[in-house]
């Protein structure tokens, strides 16, 4: 699957040393946790995710302090999205991009709303959200106009990224979490 492009993907990020059967073998870990999510008991959630310095959202939420989370797009965050309503006590919802896919839209986000985190579309806004709320954003797929992006390195690569996060917590007067 796709082995030239995968190959050439390692070698732009300066990674060409990485054996190709680990970025299959990675794909496959997530696809596989990504099915079972649909069924994981919530315990068996929790047991699994680790959070470091989680009590600076307790602190936040005690002060009635909305939140900005944002995170880097390692590892399966769905395991996150699902685990984190259940260890904290802001509201958690999550900005994403619709998908294309109706039938893959709909299954995923009601996967991910499963354990209490709401999922909002980049349209709907959050105007009407209750606060505290922590809000993460879900973006896996570029920006549809790169002119309007933010730009950084990405693994050796001009990368474009959505802008907003800033504006979205100074409009919230969110605290941004990282």
């Amino acid at each position: 699957y796709r082995k030239s492009v995968i190959k050439e993907n390692l070698r732009k990020a300066g990674a060409s040393q990485k054996h190709i059967l680990s970025v299959y073998k990675n794909l496959c870990d997530i696809a596989f946790e990504s099915l079972k999510l649909f069924t994981v008991r919530d315990s068996s959630l929790v047991k699994r995710i680790s959070y470091v310095n989680i009590e600076v959202l307790d602190k936040l939420y005690s002060e009635g302090q909305n939140v900005v989370l944002a995170g880097g797009h390692m590892a399966n965050w769905e395991i996150f999205s699902l685990a984190l309503p259940l260890k904290i006590d802001h509201n958690t919802i999550a900005i994403y991009k619709k998908l294309n896919n109706e039938v893959f839209d709909s299954a995923l986000k009601s996967s991910r709303e499963r354990t209490g985190m709401g999922i909002v579309e980049m349209k709907e806004g959050v105007s009407n959200i209750k606060s505290p709320f922590l809000c993460s954003f879900i973006f896996d797929q570029s920006p549809r106009s790169p002119k309007h992006a933010w730009w950084t390195k990405f693994l050796n690569l001009e990368t474009p990224m959505y802008p907003g996060l800033e504006s979205f917590a100074m409009k919230h007067d969110a605290a941004v979490v990282y």
